[in-house]
């Protein structure tokens, strides 16, 4: 399928925010108002869903509401991008409902990660959209370097039609992703880990494992051939994750992939079952005999800062030794 490129995003143009998935609770509402404040501070406009706050059982809003967000803001000419405001569960009661041509007919950035990996599956597989893995109404945004890493790879990536862009790791990390208050301790540095040496070029394509392995079967599950894998995992356990990992070579994904990145996993939320036995030696067992290059604890997904990844876009993966490097190829707009 032929790829859809959104138009670019400019200062002064509308952020529309919807709610797909769960919904906010108190402290997330409080952290969505820092994150549009700090994007109305550098130029944007919001425009908030009208159910983005609702509250349906552990969602935002039945399906019909969430669904009227969603078609609103694509249908909505005032607004150039849409960023979900949380991830968390169930935005795939919305796939089988939306209307495609909408999407089709009105391409934009559309901005989450998490649970809205269904979503990004979705729009992908259905229309060729280039949709972005990145951060959400509720991630960590302000001037500080965890939340300047943030914004300045979001805007890179979906603000500028040039190419190619590298990507590079953040100076410091933190697990608190959707905090506004950080100490020093919470601050540690930050270092891609090379697991397996190599060179691969490919389209990027993947997300939350749990959530997109929830797909297979479906008519969204996404096409690897020849693509680069991206993946994250949170909220589980290492033995999980190497229960998924499993999946994935089992319904063919390994034999398909050229290279493959990983996401910092959030040991606020994520259970190393063994340290003698960690997420670095189970993916190079699950995965050995194949020789596509393998790197880790990039700065993607449940972790802060984030980068922003494009869903389709062909991307460069070089790693040697401690150096690893990923190079988008192509501009993600127009």
């Amino acid at each position: 399928m032929e790829l859809i490129k959104p138009e670019r995003l400019h200062r002064g143009d509308t952020i529309g925010i919807i709610s797909p998935a769960s919904n906010l609770s108190p402290k997330q509402i409080s952290a969505l108002a820092r994150t549009t404040g700090f994007l109305k501070g550098v130029g944007y406009r919001i425009k908030l869903g009208k159910h983005c706050k609702g509250r349906y059982g552990h969602k935002a809003g039945t399906i019909e509401q969430r669904l009227e967000d969603f078609n609103s803001m694509f249908e909505d000419d005032e607004v150039s991008a849409i960023i979900t405001a949380r991830g968390g569960y169930n935005s795939n009661d919305l796939l089988d409902r939306i209307d495609y041509g909408i999407v089709r007919r009105n391409p934009k950035i559309f901005c989450g990660f998490s649970d809205i990996t269904f979503m990004h599956c979705a729009l992908h597989t259905k229309t060729g959209l280039v949709t972005f893995y990145g951060p959400n109404g509720t991630t960590r945004s302000g001037t500080d370097i965890i939340g300047e890493y943030t914004y300045r790879n979001f805007e890179a990536v979906v603000g500028a039609a040039d190419s190619p862009i590298r990507l590079g790791p953040s100076r410091k990390f933190t697990f608190k992703y959707g905090s506004d208050t950080l100490k020093k301790a919470d601050l540690k540095s930050t270092s891609w880990k090379v697991l397996r040496e190599g060179k691969a070029e490919g389209r990027l394509v993947g997300g939350h494992i749990f959530t997109m392995l929830n797909l297979c079967g479906t008519e969204y599950f996404p096409d690897f051939k020849g693509k680069i894998l991206f993946w994250e995992d949170t909220e589980t356990t290492s033995p999980m994750t190497d229960r998924f990992l499993r999946q994935l070579e089992m319904i063919g994904v390994f034999d398909d992939i050229r290279g493959m990145i990983v996401g910092r996993v959030n040991l606020n939320e994520y259970k190393i079952e063994r340290r003698d036995y960690g997420l670095d030696k189970i993916i190079l067992d699950v995965t050995k005999g194949y020789d596509f290059p393998i790197v880790m604890d990039m700065d993607f997904g449940h972790t802060a800062p984030m980068l922003t990844l494009p869903y389709g876009i062909p991307a460069r993966l070089d790693l040697k030794g401690r150096k690893a490097s990923l190079e988008l190829l192509d501009s993600a707009v127009r």
